[in-house]
């Protein structure tokens, strides 16, 4: 009965299955169970399968497979509350965020956003000297091909330059 209900400690165990109550803790409009025993015997006994909403701990970025809290429908959490085996109670650590721990989050997101934003160009430059020193080489070679060309009497030019285009074309055939 509700009097049981609200007498018990969420761990104590009930006489019998049919004093059980359920604690569920409300966040704004969201009632959730945070209980894995609770959400079980809620499903078998009361046929109320809610959603789960939270990550599975082993692989806390996938979204496919969802764990506890359970998340409880309006409508299930009606019934559950005018059958009294259902408890609300307010989960105060979500309620309450102070202004200094606000001020700290952003300060901490802030440090952590210009050490990640420092790394980006530390990385960037170094990227860009990688690739002006690769192009600084390429045009050095380049530069010696040329000097090597425009040194040779223009009698031996003339007679590479047709050479290399005849073996750029027999190459397309």
């Amino acid at each position: 009965s509700m009097e049981d209900c609200s007498d018990r400690g969420v761990k104590e165990t009930p006489a019998s299955e049919s004093e059980r109550c359920v604690y569920g803790y409300v966040r704004g409009q969201d009632v959730f169970i945070w209980s894995a025993d609770d959400a079980v015997w809620l499903r078998r006994e009361w046929r109320v399968t809610g959603g789960l909403v939270g990550a599975l701990p082993g692989i806390p970025r996938q979204n496919i497979h969802l764990g506890l809290p359970l998340c409880l429908a309006p409508e299930e959490t009606s019934l559950l509350l005018a059958k009294g085996v259902l408890k609300l109670k307010e989960y105060a650590p979500l309620k309450r965020v102070g202004a200094a721990d606000i001020e700290r989050f952003e300060k901490l997101r802030s440090e952590d956003f210009s050490e990640q934003f420092s790394a980006y160009k530390e990385r960037v430059a170094k990227a860009r000297l990688r690739w002006t020193s690769l192009a600084a080489e390429k045009h050095s070679q380049r530069k010696q091909l040329v000097d090597i060309h425009i040194g040779e009497p223009v009698s031996k030019r003339a007679k590479l330059e047709p050479a290399v285009s005849q073996k750029g074309r027999s190459k397309g055939k």
